[in-house]
């Protein structure tokens, strides 16, 4: 039984250990200027080509899709956001 104890005690120091270290990577990250995460599927210029070529209505959403390279989720979610 006690060495079941020290086995969760020592786990438990390396996790805290663990997380200390990973915070200290992002705070250093975050100093240098650089943010986590997936960038962003639609970039101003995209959002400019998507929007004027919403406006035409001369093209579909999935031609328009494949023309922005974007999803159509991702469309559709411009679209909700810039009306």
């Amino acid at each position: 039984m006690v060495l079941f104890s020290m086995c969760a005690a020592f786990s438990e120091m390396e996790r805290e250990l663990i997380r200390e270290r990973v915070r200290a990577g992002l705070d250093a990250a975050h100093k240098k200027g650089r943010k986590g995460g997936r960038p962003r599927a639609l970039t101003p210029e995209k959002l400019s080509t998507l929007m004027s070529l919403t406006k035409n209505n001369e093209f579909s959403v999935k031609k328009i899709c494949e023309m922005v390279e974007i999803t159509r989720s991702v469309y559709y979610r411009a679209l909700k956001q810039n009306s």
